[in-house]
């Protein structure tokens, strides 16, 4: 398909800075705005092997089909046998983790240190010993430096040492907390000295706490990701973006730390502003992150599946059938609630972890392993109930499931969002890949499924354009400009469309509000120069094209290939 080559989003971002740790450039040249692992993974691929993006997909899908083995062996330490068995059948069937096995993504990573984390934590109930702890430390400060969310799971581990093995003496329970502490000093502590050896300030993660907990929690924000500037949807242009607006705000340059302190602030202001809106968002978030829609970002799970029959024919075992068997598994597993707690404080630590964030498919991905386990507990459990005649048991079990499952399956949000999301991406990728009669088809899907999205309906009209069909170009450019009147890119676009059609008032008009809106688009700056010279307004157009001139700017050899500017994905 056209993104398996073709990366977007975070998929580029993870891929150009996994080839900057390639060429040598390790330590890199600023404190980490994300969470570092996976281009660290990904770069260290490219290094041995070359940069081989089927490679690196094979490779995931070893570390996917180990963690099955790994849930397997947690589920035979945490229940039994058959559990641990069925548990490692149902993730190695679960098409949810398949698809992100083969994305350029690092939800496959999470996947596998949970899995691992489950097994060691799994070998403390039978023999609690200082190594396993600190391979425990080790293994959640890797799981927190690709999902920074795991960052809570230490203070629930101390917790359980505490608690689940009282019956030890307090100092061979402290001699536990100190190893669990030294596994996590050996990953973390290298990373807080590489952000102050070239950042200046001490950190042991990214700096991205405060941008995100912003867009999380805003005075606008429904709990699904959405850029600070339209369009701009990654990683690289929202450090950028936070960073010039905080600046922009308080009149001055700011350390990362400051811009994510900014950014802290502004949200406890919104939320201490109007707290019963907040409330009303956390609710939200709660009921996005146990529904059975996969929300999705740059790829698209529910679009993925026009290539792949498996995740076709799979599709029914999704979230929305795990979740109620996993609430299932933990009603009739109750009477093992001594040893299995744990879970408990796991699945709800990533619940609320990803409550106060933001909701996405792979964002949510953490909660599977446990549910997975809980899910192939209350299958065997059920029968075995049904055997020995504990019918009352299984039919509150059921009841209760059958709840959870009506409730999961609210539609809160359209899944037509998504389709409409993994199309425009799809298209974008197409254009990128000069291929404009396909990208066309999926950007009119787009706009069919979404159609008040105003960077598919700009992008509709730029793909249009460089095929020639100017009429139907302006038509998509002037709705994108009803949609949104401030859209930079569209009044360019439709300046350019006019003076293809040699309607140059029209697109000196275009023009001009591109450079009105924004003063430093140098390429609007050039067009609108040409155009009011061929108005026969020289005058008026010498500053445009000195703009443009200083800016180093040549012009496009071939307008309708360069000249029109599509939205990147978001």
């Amino acid at each position: 398909m056209p993104l398996f080559y073709h990366l977007g989003g975070d998929a580029l971002e993870h891929d150009l800075w996994a080839g900057e740790i390639s060429r040598g450039n390790w330590l890199g040249n600023e404190r980490f705005y994300v969470a570092p692992l996976y281009p660290y993974f990904l770069g260290l691929l490219y290094t041995l092997f070359g940069h081989d993006l089927l490679l690196v997909r094979f490779v995931q899908i070893a570390l996917g089909a180990t963690s099955c083995v790994f849930l397997a062996l947690a589920g035979n330490a945490l229940f039994s046998w058959g559990v641990g068995l069925f548990a490692g059948f149902l993730l190695a069937l679960y098409p949810i983790t398949i698809f992100f096995e083969g994305l350029i993504q690092k939800s496959v990573l999470e996947i596998f240190f949970l899995a691992l984390l489950l097994f060691l934590l799994g070998r403390t109930l039978l023999n609690p010993k200082k190594r396993t702890w600190v391979f425990i430390g080790l293994v959640t400060a890797l799981l927190a430096l690709t999902r920074e969310n795991a960052f809570i799971l230490p203070w629930i581990f101390a917790v359980w040492i505490f608690v689940r093995f009282r019956t030890a003496p307090l100092k061979q329970r402290v001699a536990w907390c100190g190893a669990l502490l030294i596994g996590l000093g050996i990953v973390l502590l290298p990373v807080g000295l590489r952000n102050l050896a070239v950042g200046g300030e001490f950190h042991m993660g990214s700096t991205q706490f405060g941008p995100i907990f912003f867009l999380s929690n805003n005075k606008d924000a429904d709990g699904i990701y959405t850029p600070f500037r339209l369009a701009r949807g990654n990683a690289e242009f929202e450090r950028r973006d936070t960073a010039e607006l905080a600046e922009k705000a308080l009149g001055r340059k700011l350390t990362p730390k400051e811009v994510s302190e900014y950014w802290t602030r502004r949200t406890l202001a919104d939320i201490k502003e109007d707290p019963g809106r907040w409330a009303r968002l956390l609710i939200r978030k709660w009921c996005l992150v146990w529904n059975a829609a996969e929300i999705s970002d740059t790829e698209d799970f529910y679009t993925y599946q026009k290539w792949s029959m498996f995740l076709r024919g799979m599709g029914f075992f999704n979230f929305g059938v795990i979740a109620p068997l996993g609430i299932f598994g933990i009603y009739v597993t109750w009477p093992q609630r001594r040893q299995l707690w744990i879970l408990y404080l796991m699945e709800l630590g990533f619940s609320v972890g990803l409550t106060l964030y933001l909701v996405s498919s792979r964002y949510r991905l953490p909660l599977v392993p446990c549910l997975i386990l809980f899910a192939a507990a209350g299958v065997i459990e059920g029968f075995q109930g049904l055997r020995k005649k504990r019918f009352l048991t299984v039919a509150i079990g059921c009841l209760i499931a059958l709840v959870a499952a009506i409730a999961i399956h609210q539609n809160i949000v359209p899944r037509d969002r998504f389709r409409a999301t993994g199309a425009y991406n799809l298209g974008v990728a197409l254009i990128e890949q000069n291929k404009f009669k396909e990208a066309t088809g999926y950007l009119e899907e787009a706009r069919r499924l979404n159609p008040d999205d105003v960077s598919i309906v700009n992008n509709l009209g730029s793909v249009l354009a460089r095929q020639g069909k100017f009429s139907e170009a302006i038509a998509a450019f002037t709705q994108a400009i009803r949609l949104r009147p401030d859209h930079v890119g569209a009044h360019y676009n439709l300046g350019l469309a006019f003076m293809e059609t040699q309607q140059l008032e029209e697109s000196a008009a275009q023009l001009a509000e591109a450079v009105r809106l924004d003063p430093n688009y140098n390429r609007a700056h050039y067009w609108l120069g040409i155009v009011l010279t061929k108005l026969g307004k020289p005058e008026e157009a010498a500053p445009h094209l000195e703009i443009a001139r200083n800016a180093g700017l040549p012009p496009p050899k071939d307008r309708n290939k360069e000249g029109f500017q599509s939205t990147a994905g978001p």
